[in-house]
């Protein structure tokens, strides 16, 4: 392949990606990364995005590196330097790793892809019209069409999700596609070599920021609103240029939309009543102060990369003991990456992230006015790092936030080029690499299928059938091991309760035990109990209750039938 066809397969795998890949929906079970359908999509497109990258500087015979590439290298290796004395949780960041692994790949095909001084417009519109989709979807969505397929609403409160299955996420994105509508109207003039081409234009952009708007007010989002305000106060001080007109067009509509979503809001008994939710906390500051305490014992070392929802399932206990503060329960993100990373790995992964924000902030800043418009782009998802994990919970976002980095790094520098070496390595690397994400992304949705008839099976299991049967087609169990395990140990369970089986409940015990040593969940106490008391074992009985109950003191299920809670074990 040369260049110029390099370039076309680029362009689409870049309008795949954020037009189709990032909207699709089938059905799971919801959670967070692969567990949800249409971040394996973004996947297997982000990764053959990687590909023509890498075929594309090869063919060129040099590589285009950001000027501060080494910033990013030294960042990578800190993060996950823990590895080293994280041997007991470390398989438990595995996918993290990964994650940021493949993340750094597609960065780096976007500067063998493309030029951003020359593509940025086209790039960034093609952003927006995904924002576009996502506003469209989430507001008919709002407005009961449930037919559509990007899952349903449910719940007393209406809160619109898009097909990310979760508002706050929905609200973030949105306020990214007003950042990048505005900045569409301020930095780039409009397109005019066909008559069409103003009329669409404009009309994408204001439909979009409408829609944005109306959504971003009826998802009851602090974080969506505060980055919109955010966004609104740098681009009011970025270069105008002389496209003033239609950036207080834009602005009307904006509060157009806004104001829909207030009349709507209004009318609406379910919004209204769940209002309180964007002045609640969410059980948040409790999560903090845990998380900060794990910190303040391993300032150092950190618990471990992987280790953070065992190690604050015990903080939070201790948490509770001391001071009578109970948080949130199952929490496996400190729902702040910055206090992700410092819990697990330390202060080192924690300084590392610190400087390079700040070394970015202050190359920002060198841009001028300019800057400004950069920082609003990335400041949505940005600020909501620091209130959840939406890195986490859509791919979408995580290679949305690399692109506009991107943008952000070519205006910075001009880029580096490094000579290509072991050409054939780096394409069958490539290429070995695509085909065996794309394997793993097609093989886990049709896990996320099989688990789906499980679920509904076991609601509507006739007589002889076997619910788990759809388990024993299942090829990649890797993302769903512990769903899985659960359910099969469960179904072990209540066969040996049947039969009377006590060489498997003893067995089910003392699975429940290790396996609530890094996945700690009620449920597994739960059964451990019904296996003990099956047994009729007083004192294994006792220890199960007295852990559970020292886990979750406000569970009823747990009671001690003597005083004391002292940690057990």
């Amino acid at each position: 392949m040369d260049n110029a066809q390099d370039n076309k397969l680029a362009w689409a795998a870049f309008g795949l990606l954020f037009l189709f890949a990032a909207h699709y929906f089938q059905h799971n079970l919801g959670g967070y990364g692969l567990q949800i359908a249409f971040n394996n999509t973004v996947w297997v497109v982000a990764l053959l995005f990687g590909t023509i990258g890498v075929f594309s500087a090869v063919n060129r015979g040099v590589w285009r590196l950001p000027s501060s590439w080494l910033a990013y290298v030294l960042l990578f290796i800190v993060l996950f330097l823990p590895f080293a004395w994280s041997q007991q949780t470390g398989e438990y960041a595995i996918g993290r790793f990964f994650g940021v692994l493949g993340g750094v790949f597609f960065f780096v095909a976007l500067f063998q892809c493309f030029d951003a001084k020359r593509d940025e417009r086209t790039l960034l519109f093609i952003l927006l019209c995904s924002v576009g989709i996502e506003a469209l979807l989430g507001t008919l969505q709002l407005f009961g069409w449930q037919w559509l397929p990007i899952g349903r609403i449910t719940g007393d409160a209406i809160r619109p999700q898009g097909i990310f299955q979760q508002p706050n996420v929905f609200s973030s994105y949105l306020a990214m596609g007003v950042a990048a509508g505005l900045w569409l109207l301020i930095k780039h003039p409009l397109p005019a070599a066909k008559p069409w081409q103003k009329p669409m234009w404009l009309g994408v952009i204001y439909l979009t920021l409408a829609l944005s708007g109306f959504g971003l007010y009826v998802t009851l989002s602090r974080t969506g609103i505060l980055a919109l305000v955010g966004v609104l106060l740098l681009l009011l001080w970025a270069p105008k240029g002389e496209n003033r007109r239609a950036l207080f067009t834009a602005l009307t509509f904006i509060v157009i939309g806004e104001l829909a979503g207030m009349i709507f809001a209004e009318l609406s008994a379910p919004i209204r009543d769940g209002a309180g939710v964007a002045a609640s906390s969410n059980g948040r500051t409790d999560i903090w102060r845990v998380s900060w305490a794990l910190f303040s014992e391993h300032p150092f070392t950190g618990v471990g990369l992987g280790g953070f929802e065992a190690a604050y399932a015990q903080q939070r206990a201790v948490t509770f003991a001391q001071s009578g503060v109970l948080a949130l329960a199952n929490v496996d993100h400190p729902h702040n990456e910055l206090l992700f990373w410092a819990v697990e790995g330390g202060c080192l992964p924690l300084f590392a992230l610190l400087a390079f924000v700040g070394y970015f902030i202050w190359r920002l800043a060198r841009l001028g006015r300019s800057g400004l418009g950069y920082g609003a782009l990335l400041l949505p998802f940005a600020l909501h790092s620091l209130t959840e994990y939406p890195f986490y919970h859509s791919a979408t976002h995580w290679f949305a936030f690399l692109f506009l980095l991107f943008l952000a790094e070519s205006r910075m520098a001009q880029a580096h080029e490094r000579e290509v070496k072991l050409p054939y390595v780096f394409k069958s690397l490539s290429v070995i690499g695509v085909l065996v994400g794309g394997l793993f992304m097609v093989t886990n949705l049709h896990t996320i299928y099989k688990l789906v008839e499980v679920a509904r099976a076991n609601k509507v299991a006739k007589e002889g059938d076997s619910p788990l049967a759809p388990l024993l087609d299942i090829v990649n169990p890797i993302v769903f091991q512990n769903h899985i395990e659960h359910i099969a140990m469960y179904a072990r369970l209540q066969l040996a309760l049947k039969n009377h089986d006590t060489k498997t409940l003893q067995t089910f015990i003392q699975w429940g035990w290790q396996f609530s040593e890094h996945v700690v969940r009620a449920d597994t106490f739960i059964y451990m109990l019904e296996a003990a008391q099956a047994l009729g074992d007083k004192q294994q009985e006792e220890a199960i209750r007295k852990r559970a109950k020292w886990l979750y003191p406000n569970n009823p299920s747990f009671d001690l039938s003597a005083s004391g809670a002292a940690a057990p074990r």
